[in-house]
């Protein structure tokens, strides 16, 4: 009996006993109070044995009678609850409205029964498929249980958990985390009358989370069973699956065959009899089979595959057994027994006899990924289609790896998996067009059009707020699938169109939530929305990350606040529920606008050509799974290119990493891993651009870690760092997230800062309270950053805010009045939570609120026009799948910085004031930014003490991104000009003044 099942039966239970008190507190009972409690007491049996359309004839004809409001809105309740276990959720939501209208009159909301009814409301428009509507009346019963029955805590656990697992299922995983935990606090009350409860918390919790934690809350639930004397089985089988899923093999056998020990005379006592210890059996032996598998043991693997299938009772479940079957052939196929693979599979296909069965979708798609082993894909294309067929319920088949497991669809995963099964298709066409020279063109364009339906589909599910990892991978997958049909049809065509196309897929795939924020400006100035309509929106976005942000620092702490937790997830369900209905509003009445602000259209070609000068050649990279491909923009023409050794280059960007990071490694081993790399990013492109002086690097995930500028352009022996050639002597080198973030970044309009220069310098010691979230290690005092920033003042003629001056709040001043802004300070990165990684400033002396992290700058609107980040990391952050790498440097991106100055890794502190002041030399002098860094990076090696203090770790950290034009300083003439025009004004209108005064 699953959780769901068991909470309403046990809120029937509850409800049952509302409804004897009520008839027995009504004086003169009469026969048809009898037989209404008598039928409902029939309809609680009926339940148990899931006799629904019994128990609904029943309450139909007991509705019938005459009887109180109060009996009648019990019965009502009773009555949804049973539309709801038959599906008939609209139905169910109907009665259930009117129990609660009934219970509302006689006992107000804040009545126990009213609360009870209101949750099972949730429960039902979660069946219904209304997520919003599930969780704001669980919210709303929750509240209400916390506000007026704080102690009942059976009934407030049962709805943590329920809210907990409707989280999971949306992939909010904090939020499940949250309520998890606060039903094992709950049930925690009442273990001793009901363990049950906090048995089912207990593993509920453990399953879910990934951390060695899970295994002790695993533990606690197998204690606890032991204690009441139950069959602890599934909890062994619970803990070895967790092992297996941390990879710990063995440990997870030792598990699983304790949990069969305990459950063979369960599943033996039932041979004749049940199903359910005998479905926990086969089960079983297929997850040891799976362990096996994982193991690449496929010997035994095969032998408990085949045990599973030896169940007695399986005999009645065709379905399972071929489920076991095509799982042992699947093990053939990984030992490389490729036509006996096919052979099996041929037998079992005919078991699956209706072809709509999503059995035959897994046995056909194991076929065809059998014969793309094989390289045969004209079998494989045939069994992908095949694989694109319905089931029994009108849904497409689920995608490969999920088939056999996932069984609760929801529109957006159907929409996704038949995105991958088009991917796959597409895939075979284009793998086949190879061997069939004669038709490889029109195969290629039946791929295309293949390609194109998947990414629609990846598209429509990406618009969800639902969308999963697994969605984002496969978008990403198809994106890869698309540009590689499209080159190859320009190999063979010759036609410069596909280039230019697989160019536009690539830069579709570099859309992210950076690029949409900053476009916001410019989509509102396009859209012509009015200017309170405008702060309206944003003030929605500002708001709903603050509350996000106080949950997350809420819940950082050792002892969090359950009540401010509680209350913070309410109001941002409210926010997002208003948010709902002011973008609806939008959509209806400035259509223009929603659509620009949600659709950002990526840069043409012709337009990255007529930005880039004569001396300036892009390098765009987009990296895959499988491949990757760069694509060489200049003036006159595009070459785009295509490698299939991507997971080699993840390993030499790994590697080289580690390199770059050790001062002490040794000029040849570093000379030798940064050719390598050379020879793998630029060597297959130099000679499209070696006469080139500039180069914008747009690069792509794993890319984007490293500074071009540090890789060797020759191989030799070389016992010196100061003598490699490093591409920082060829090129002058900046770069971009994307082609179509540059392309805006470039055409930003005029910024209405007025001032040139502030820098920002906080001190980290301890001389007052200060309750810092991060760990002690992030607050050590930065000797050299107030110095730097005092030296730059005064050489830059700009301001300044040091020490407890330099809070949060000022910084949020500054970036509308300056046009460069200089962060001398400690960041922390957050690579769990990576829209929490922060800046950390001395605490202001009103609000004690010492961070501010990329989400809070990702609601900003500075009109700075260069940020420098002379912070440890600024440029480094976690790679998202979908997004990129999102760090610091790139929230300021999204706050309408159209440049920012970034460190890939912790620069020293005495190189990287040496190096500010050489690129700030290069700035005043108003040169460009690319070429003011340049400088800096070639003079800091001029001058370098000894050999050892020219390792690239040293001078390469900072890198500079976006628009790298100059920036114009105000002109002391200027500012005298118009200080004498000011005086002329003045003088001019006292003499006017005497002059009239005279007259008069």
């Amino acid at each position: 009996m699953n959780i769901f099942y068991f909470s309403r039966l046990l809120k029937l239970c509850l409800l049952m006993l509302v409804f004897r008190a009520s008839i027995l507190s009504i004086k003169g009972q009469n026969n048809n109070l009898e037989a209404a409690m008598t039928n409902s007491l029939r309809v609680s049996e009926l339940l148990e044995t899931e006799d629904y359309s019994k128990a609904e004839n029943l309450l139909i004809e007991t509705l019938k009678l005459s009887l109180p409001d109060t009996l009648i809105a019990t019965l009502q309740n009773q009555y949804s609850m049973v539309l709801g276990y038959k599906g008939e959720f609209e139905s169910a939501i109907n009665h259930n409205h009117k129990a609660l209208k009934l219970y509302n009159k006689h006992f107000g909301e804040k009545n126990k029964h009213t609360i009870d009814a209101l949750y099972n409301l949730g429960e039902l428009h979660g069946g219904a498929g209304n997520p919003d509507s599930l969780f704001y009346y669980l919210e709303k019963s929750l509240e209400l249980y916390y506000e007026n029955t704080p102690s009942a805590f059976a009934d407030i656990g049962l709805v943590h958990n329920n809210l907990a697992a409707n989280y999971r299922s949306m992939e909010f995983h904090r939020k499940a985390i949250f309520h998890f935990k606060k039903a094992v606090e709950n049930w925690e009350q009442v273990a001793e009358q009901n363990p049950d409860y906090l048995i089912v918390g207990y593993e509920n919790l453990g399953a879910y989370l990934d951390t060695d934690e899970s295994l002790s809350y695993l533990q606690k639930a197998l204690d606890l069973k032991i204690k009441q004397g139950l069959n602890p089985f599934r909890s062994y089988i619970e803990i070895a699956s967790k092992h297996s899923s941390f990879e710990n093999y063995n440990e997870a056998l030792r598990f699983y065959h304790i949990g069969i020990k305990l459950l063979k005379p369960l599943a033996d006592a039932q041979k004749e009899t049940g199903f359910e210890y005998q479905y926990d059996l086969a089960t079983t032996y297929s997850l040891i089979a799976q362990t096996h598998e994982a193991m690449m043991h496929y010997d035994s693997a095969q032998h408990y595959y085949q045990v599973a299938y030896d169940v007695p009772t399986m005999i009645n479940h065709p379905t399972w057994q071929t489920r076991y079957l095509t799982a042992q052939a699947n093990l053939l196929r990984y030992k490389g027994q490729y036509k006996k693979a096919v052979a099996e599979l041929l037998k079992i296909l005919p078991r699956t006899a209706n072809p709509n069965d999503y059995m035959f979708g897994y046995v056909t798609y194991s076929l065809s990924k059998t014969y793309d082993a094989q390289d045969d894909y004209e079998n494989a294309l045939l069994y992908s289609l095949f694989s694109l067929r319905y089931d029994a319920h009108g849904n497409k088949s689920l995608a490969p790896d999920t088939i056999i497991r996932v069984f609760n669809r929801n529109e957006q995963s159907l929409q996704s998996n038949s995105a991958t099964l088009l991917s796959n298709h597409a895939f075979y066409l284009k793998q086949l067009a190879k061997q069939k020279p004669k038709k490889e063109e029109q195969i290629l364009q039946v791929a295309l059009q293949n390609i194109e339906q998947a990414v629609a589909h990846f598209e429509e599910v990406g618009e969800t707020e639902y969308a999963s990892l697994f969605y984002k991978r496969g978008f990403d997958r198809a994106m890869s699938i698309q540009q590689s049909i499209l080159l190859d049809l320009f190999e063979i065509t010759g036609q410069k169109k596909f280039s230019v196309s697989a160019f536009r897929v690539s830069e579709q795939a570099k859309i992210n939530k950076t690029l949409l924020y900053f476009n916001d400006q410019e989509v509102r100035t396009l859209a012509e929305l009015p200017e309170d309509i405008y702060e309206r929106d944003r003030d929605f976005k500002k708001r709903i990350a603050e509350v996000e942000r106080s949950i997350f620092k809420e819940s950082q702490k050792e002892q969090a606040d359950s009540t401010a937790l509680r209350n913070a997830y309410n109001e941002l369900f409210q926010l997002r529920k208003d948010n709902q209905i002011f973008e609806a509003q939008l959509q209806e009445n400035f259509p223009k606008y929603y659509g620009l602000k949600r659709n950002v259209t990526p840069v043409g070609l012709t337009e990255i050509q007529q930005q880039l000068d004569e001396k300036t050649a892009a390098l765009v990279y987009s990296l895959h799974d499988d491949r990757f491909f760069i694509y060489t923009i200049t003036q006159q023409d595009i070459v785009a290119q295509q490698f299939e050794n991507a997971a080699a280059v993840r390993v030499q960007i790994a590697q080289y990493r580690e390199l770059l990071l050790n001062p002490g490694a040794s000029p040849m081993e570093y000379s030798n891993a940064a050719y390598a790399l050379h020879q793998s990013l630029v060597a297959p492109v130099f000679k499209y651009v070696q006469n080139y002086k500039n180069l914008l690097i747009i690069p792509d995930k794993e890319i984007s870690t490293i500074p071009f500028e540090t890789l060797v352009t020759q191989q030799k022996a070389e016992n010196s760092f100061s003598g490699l050639s490093y591409l920082l002597h060829k090129f002058r080198i900046h770069y971009a997230y994307s082609a179509t973030l540059w392309s805006k970044q470039l055409n930003e309009t005029e910024r209405k800062a007025h001032q040139f220069w502030v820098g920002f310098a906080p001190e980290y010691h301890q001389t007052k309270t200060v309750n810092y979230t991060t760990s002690k290690e992030w607050v050590s005092i930065l000797p050299g950053a107030q110095e730097e920033v005092e030296e730059l003042s005064v050489f830059m003629n700009g301001d300044m805010f040091t020490g407890e001056n330099a809070t949060k709040s000022a910084l949020l001043k500054a970036g509308e009045n300056y046009k460069v802004m200089h962060l001398a300070m400690h960041s922390t990165i957050n690579n769990d939570q990576p829209m929490y990684s922060s800046f950390l400033f001395t605490p202001d002396v009103e609000n004690d609120d010492e961070q501010l992290s990329v989400s809070e700058l990702y609601h900003q609107n500075f009109n700075t026009e260069l940020v420098v980040l002379s912070a440890c990391n600024t440029g480094y952050g976690r790679l998202l799948p979908g997004e990129g790498v999102l760090s610091l440097s790139q929230a300021f991106t999204a706050a309408g910085c159209p440049a920012t100055l970034m460190s890939l890794w912790m620069v020293p502190d005495k190189e990287t004031k040496t190096l500010m002041n050489n690129f700030y030399e290069g700035i005043k002098a108003e040169k460009s930014k690319t070429e003011a860094l340049h400088l800096a990076k070639t003079e800091y090696l001029k001058q370098a003490n000894n050999d050892r203090m020219t390792h690239p770790f040293y001078w390469a950290g900072f890198v500079l991104s976006g628009n790298e034009k100059a920036i114009t300083q105000p002109s002391r003439f200027n500012l005298w000009l118009i200080v004498l025009v000011a005086l002329t004004l003045v003088s001019g209108t006292a003499l006017w003044r005497k002059k009239v005064w005279n007259k008069g």
